[in-house]
């Protein structure tokens, strides 16, 4: 139990305004214990008439340092405003005439003052832990109301003198809610991340709620539908939603961007918002700019008691710092009012600062609320821990820099605008606006700051170039000798262990990558070669996570660096003089590179679904100034590249995926590419297989996994009324029961055709279910289900059910490519399929941007390589043919010309290599 809510007796105070500025306002005070009023009294204060002019200035200052501080902004932008000299120097001069006019006519005049000793003179106050003062204006004028309620009223003395109480706004009154937060639900929605907004940081900070028990479900740039089924459908306790606003109070308007380019007004969510409400959403919170329209709409027409928004337009930093201290002082039990006002505390030591100061960050976050609500505390469970304390993830003040383009702008104070005007500038910024991820200059803390936990630590063991064993399963003592030798810079020793170890083992594509790197390392150290680092980020599951009985646990990691370890080699050395220097230890092994260059490959471990956080940590890492890493190729998991691309993107790092598919990608930044196509695009190709018309067709998916979801919404709009007979829910399997519980149901809705899309791995928990099913129904999958646990232990029900499935690329039997034939070389196996391929492809299409840059002679970094990958005429030879790797307008493989060599329809064959040994199970190509 917590040490707040015990005294907390929901005791508040209500401030009422009535009149005009000109000629002065009543103020109704209450003092309210549990929502029923014990005390009142009534005062008339002065007219002022200069409030709106000087509050007018100050906004026009505030919004004019923020373009100057290099920092982006959570709102929609509108065009910029010229304004003179000194900004952070008027800001601050206009920050203290609003104030001293505030405090000469008002708060240090008789009437406040008579306020002021009325409310502290009420006993009830002091035995309370937490007061909210609610502001409420009810003037018969919008404007003036509007203008009130951003006015900085923490300034007023009796918060200072009284450290138990919170300026808080009144915006409706309805039926209270049980004011204690207990094992949340938490629903995070990031919208867009227009103008370089870093809000895979925003993600990780909500995400970290699940340390004290939170159920946290996160939306990335959702379809407003995607959303509002969502809301509808699902209980949540907390909403949260990082990115841009806008608030248009004078036309009662409301926008919020969840996609690039995209404004979605509020009140289309409204209806799912009611509905959550009534399910048990009791509190949300915008971390964007703007947002006192939204919140009085929220108020006012959905039931949501308590709602958290910035007045003004605010800068990023300003966001995420306090974003992260609310949430760690509210995830200790301590209630809402007192984490808002030791948050605001906290964001007055970057208005402070020496360097780059953030003037005025402490006035803009507010909580608005209905006035019967009692005050929200979480109840952490008993088995977790509060949040972390954290510092900015990373810091990178030696990549290039962007300029936004411009803030949103005032008129009468107020801020202004249409959608039109809003969809004009954000086509003006481009696709190209990026942000920097530029870290706070040291400043003094409230409380002492533990070390950054969102970095990978010399305990993770996650990231290796050659000096760590990431495949636990492919170890000898020449490899470990290689290793060693690697990690004392001793270059020479560790490309003989690693021959050596390779002699052992050639099929282990970490250590030919390893045996790369160290060559790039001499030839830079003796010769002065120009070598460019890149990295790759694959899951490596442990033993057991797959059946133990595999020969590979480690699979899925190896297939994509097979492809990699390919490129880099063809890249640094050419196949051939490797291969003969790993058969004759005496043989001689010189590597001339490329024009004089060399690619190091550096691996990490993101650890897939198994911990969500690690594929942040993995990028915070990677993205590191001492690294130079200019281009990425991974992740595998599409869950991984939203959260890891956010990352990449905010330090002009490429992404390249070779397996990520998930259609929502597309939206994600300039910086993300991939050779597979889109989930979409493999929909597409099975729905010109099979006749879904007037056919019954279910489904088996992971509700969680963002692929799952979005292969299934994709191939959903093929089937009739775009609905699924039957669904089941591969969370669900935790037995054997339960998948044959789903195969009856399925075949109870007499369905013709059963699509299967687990992720990758669980493949094998959803592959039983053929045991349980008959041969009426046609079995369809996406590329998830395609691995060696179908033909081995399921080819004879794959085969009789006519199992389909879709994968990006299939070898050919009867014949070979160069790729092909120089993977058999290298790797003396064919166990190579379409994630070595579509890897491979990535890694050419880095290559081919290295190489385009040295042929013009522009430095290697990670936005001229976007930009040269972005062009039209860029291509790179892929696995399929000369030029076949390119991408278009969202960094999606264009496909153009390609249909018949990239997307394939496989089915399972038995076959025989000798008619006495036992039937055998493959893939083959549908002809």
């Amino acid at each position: 139990m917590n040490n707040f809510s015990s005294s907390n007796q929901n005791v508040s105070v209500i401030l009422s305004f009535t009149g005009t500025a000109d000629s002065g306002f009543y103020v109704d005070v209450k003092v309210c214990e549990n929502g029923t009023p014990i005390k009142q009294d009534r005062q008339r204060i002065p007219a002022v008439s200069e409030l709106e002019s000087k509050y007018q200035n100050w906004q026009r200052h505030y919004i004019a340092q923020g373009r100057v501080v290099a920092r982006s902004r959570r709102e929609i932008v509108l065009p910029n405003e010229e304004v003179g000299y000194s900004y952070v120097d008027s800001c601050r001069e206009a920050a203290r005439n609003l104030e001293s006019y505030l405090d000469q006519h008002w708060f240090s005049g008789d009437k406040f003052k008579l306020l002021k000793e009325w409310i502290r003179g009420q006993t009830v106050l002091q035995t309370d832990n937490s007061v909210p003062v609610f502001f409420e204006f009810r003037t018969d004028s919008h404007e003036q109301d509007r203008l009130l309620r951003r006015l900085p009223w923490s300034c007023w003395d009796l918060f200072a003198e009284l450290s138990n109480t919170e300026p808080v706004l009144g915006m409706a009154v309805g039926r209270p809610v049980s004011s204690t937060l207990r094992n949340i639900r938490v629903l995070l929605v990031l919208g867009s991340d227009e103008g370089g907004l870093d809000l895979a940081e925003d993600e990780c900070l909500v995400s970290d709620l699940s340390n004290i028990g939170a159920q946290v479900n996160c939306l990335s740039c959702p379809e407003p539908e995607k959303l509002y089924l969502e809301l509808n459908n699902n209980c949540y306790d907390i909403f949260f939603f990082a990115g841009h606003s806008l608030s248009e109070e004078a036309q009662g308007r409301s926008t919020i961007l969840l996609q690039p380019k995209k404004p979605v007004p509020i009140s289309v969510l409204n209806d799912s918002l009611k509905t959550a409400s009534r399910n048990g959403l009791k509190l949300a919170i915008f971390n964007s700019c703007d947002g006192l329209g939204l919140a009085d709409t929220l108020l006012s027409n959905t039931g949501i008691p308590s709602v958290i928004v910035f007045k003004e337009p605010v800068i990023d930093e300003a966001a995420r710092k306090f974003l992260q201290c609310f949430l760690e002082e509210f995830s200790t039990g301590k209630p809402l009012f007192l984490s808002m006002r030791e948050a605001k505390n906290r964001l007055k030591f970057l208005e402070v600062r020496q360097n780059n100061p953030l003037l005025n960050a402490s006035w803009l976050p507010v909580v608005c609320q209905n006035l019967s609500q009692p005050e929200m505390v979480l109840e952490p469970t008993e088995t977790s821990s509060v949040i972390p304390d954290r510092e900015p993830a990373l810091k990178l003040e030696t990549r290039p820099k962007r300029k936004n383009k411009g803030l949103i702008l005032g008129t009468k104070g107020l801020i202004l605008g249409t959608v039109a005007v809003v969809l004009l500038a954000l086509i003006a910024v481009g696709r190209n606006e990026k942000r920097s991820l530029l870290p706070p200059d040291p400043v003094p803390s409230v409380n002492p700051v533990s070390q950054p936990n969102n970095v990978v630590t010399e305990g993770d063991n996650v990231v290796s170039e050659g000096d760590k064993l990431i495949l636990t399963s492919e170890k000898n003592d020449e490899k470990s000798k290689g290793i060693e030798a690697y990690a004392n810079q001793q270059w020479d020793a560790a490309i003989a262990a690693f021959r050596e170890a390779l002699k052992i083992d050639t099929d282990d594509a970490e250590t030919w990558i390893y045996l790369n790197n160290a060559i790039a390392n001499k030839n830079e150290a003796s010769n002065g070669a120009k070598v460019t680092r890149l990295a790759v980020a694959v899951p490596v599951l442990e033993k057991g996570e797959q059946q133990e009985k595999r020969e590979y646990p480690e699979g899925i990691a190896k297939e994509v660096l097979r492809g990699v370890a390919l490129r880099q080699a063809e890249f640094n050395c050419d196949i051939n003089n490797l291969v003969n220097a790993i058969g004759d230890s005496n043989k001689e092994l010189s590597c001339q590179g490329t024009q004089k260059q060399f690619i190091h490959f550096t691996i990490a471990d993101d650890q897939g679904s198994n911990n969500k956080s690690m594929a942040r940590k993995v990028a915070a890492t990677l993205a590191e100034d001492d690294k130079n890493i200019v281009a990425v190729v991974g992740h595998f998991f599409s869950d991984d590249c939203t959260r890891a691309g956010r990352i990449y993107g905010n330090n002009n790092i490429v992404i390249v995926s070779p397996t990520c598919t998930s259609s929502e990608l597309s939206n994600l930044n300039d910086y993300f590419f991939r050779t597979v196509p889109n989930d979409k695009v493999a929909a597409r190709k099975l729905l010109d297989e099979v006749d879904f018309q007037n056919k019954q067709v279910s489904v088996v998916y992971e509700q969680d996994d963002e692929y799952s979801t979005s292969f299934k919404e994709a191939l959903g709009k093929g089937i009739s009324d775009q609905k699924y007979a039957h669904e089941c829910k591969i969370e669900n399997f935790n037995d054997k029961s339960q998948v044959k519980q789903c195969a009856t149901e399925v075949k109870g809705k007499n369905t013709n055709f059963l699509l299967l899309i687990p992720s990758s791995k669980k493949r094998t928990v959803t592959l039983p279910i053929l045991k349980h099913l008959d041969n009426k129904i046609i079995i369809l999958g996406s590329d998830s289900i395609y691995g060696p646990e179908v033909t081995e232990d399921y080819g004879k029900e794959a085969a009789e059910f006519g199992l389909k499935l879709y994968v990006p690329w299939h070898k050919d039997h009867d014949s070979k490519t160069d790729f092909e034939r120089n993977a058999e070389q290298l790797f003396n196996t064919g166990g190579f399929n379409w994630r070595t391929q579509s890897a491979y492809d990535a890694t050419s299409a880095i290559v081919q941007g290295i190489e385009d840059l040295l042929i013009s002679g522009n430095d290697i970094t990670g936005e001229a390589l976007k930009d040269r990958l972005s062009s039209r005429d860029f291509a790179a030879d892929g696995v399929v043919g000369e030029g076949s790797v390119k991408f278009d307008n969202n960094g999606d493989r264009n496909l153009e010309g390609l249909e018949e060599k990239i997307g394939v329809i496989v089915q399972v064959e038995e076959y025989k290599y000798d008619p006495q040994e036992e039937t055998k199970y493959r893939f083959v190509p549908i002809e």
